[in-house]
């Protein structure tokens, strides 16, 4: 079952590393609050598979590197592998603490009915494999080169719908979105990883981040615009009506100022006013977009969605 270990590590090593993933394993299905207060779920992901991953990754990253289509084949090995374990595990929860995650993906079982403290425990392991699960799709997408995060969006939407409260999997759905050049999804489920009740801290640095990609782009994009009018000689004074009259060689500019008295300034007030509540929306910097579409949706989810008078 294990043969692509064998190449690598050797058969000590490869005895050793199974027999911490049934310990990892036993630990779960006899002593699930044992788990949980401990993190054994996330010791089993980190040490069993997150870090032979990053290894593998690593290897495929070197320029100097040889042998990348063996080492990409070993890689995939092992998500299968992993895919498998994980796969089993959700299988033997059900068995072992008695429940059904069928009868849990909505998310409103959990709060609706009272829960037996071991299915509890056990539903919040089943969450977690099934970010491993996700975590898998998505490292074998990247290890193919190619783009299809579908599953992986598929196990993230599971686990978060069977314990809602838990900002894991919004952050790793950002991080799908992220990868798609969805940045206005990123930022919701972001915001959404920050508001859960039990929050991922990092989601606040990747946000701002996110921020200031969009506040730097903004900016170059003005600056180009104020570059485009001042080589344009086509371009208007603000503030007061203005045109070009050619002389020669020359573009002078003619001014015309309107007296206060004028019937006309009065409804050039007016007309520029009703100008300036038109275009209110439309002169949104990137960055101001982004905040009200964030915060929209942010409302949408809170309040309902928004139906105008």
């Amino acid at each position: 079952m294990w043969h692509w270990v064998f190449d690598v590590l050797g058969l000590f090593v490869v005895c050793q590393w199974l027999e911490m993933l049934q310990l990892y394993e036993r630990c779960i299905l006899m002593d699930i609050e044992f788990s949980d207060t401990q993190n054994v779920d996330q010791l089993l992901w980190k040490n069993a598979f997150y870090q032979v991953i990053e290894k593998f990754r690593q290897l495929l990253k070197d320029p100097q590197g040889e042998n990348a289509q063996e080492i990409r084949n070993k890689l995939l090995l092992l998500l299968d592998e992993g895919s498998s374990f994980f796969d089993g595990l959700l299988q033997k929860l059900q068995v072992s603490y008695q429940f059904k995650l069928e009868d849990y993906m909505d998310g409103m079982a959990i709060r609706s009915k009272p829960l037996r403290k071991m299915v509890k425990y056990a539903l919040i392991s089943a969450q977690r494999c099934m970010i491993c699960q996700g975590d898998i799709c998505r490292y074998r997408e990247q290890a193919n080169d190619t783009a299809n995060y579908g599953k992986a969006r598929s196990w993230y939407l599971k686990a978060q719908q069977i314990a809602p409260k838990n900002g894991r999997p919004y952050n790793q759905l950002a991080l799908l979105a992220i990868y798609t050049r969805r940045k206005l999804d990123a930022v919701y489920y972001y915001m959404r990883s920050l508001a859960a009740s039990n929050p991922i801290l990092t989601a606040k640095e990747s946000l701002m981040s996110l921020f200031e990609e969009t506040k730097r782009k903004s900016e170059q994009m003005e600056q180009r615009k104020h570059q485009v009018l001042d080589v344009s000689p086509n371009r208007r004074g603000k503030g007061k009506k203005s045109t070009l009259r050619q002389v020669g060689d020359d573009a002078t500019r003619l001014e015309i100022w309107i007296h206060p008295s004028h019937p006309r300034s009065s409804q050039g007030h007016e007309s520029s006013r009703d100008s300036e509540q038109d275009n209110g929306l439309g002169n949104l910097s990137p960055s101001d977009a982004a905040y009200c579409g964030a915060a929209l949706k942010l409302a949408q989810l809170l309040m309902g969605p928004y139906h105008p008078k």
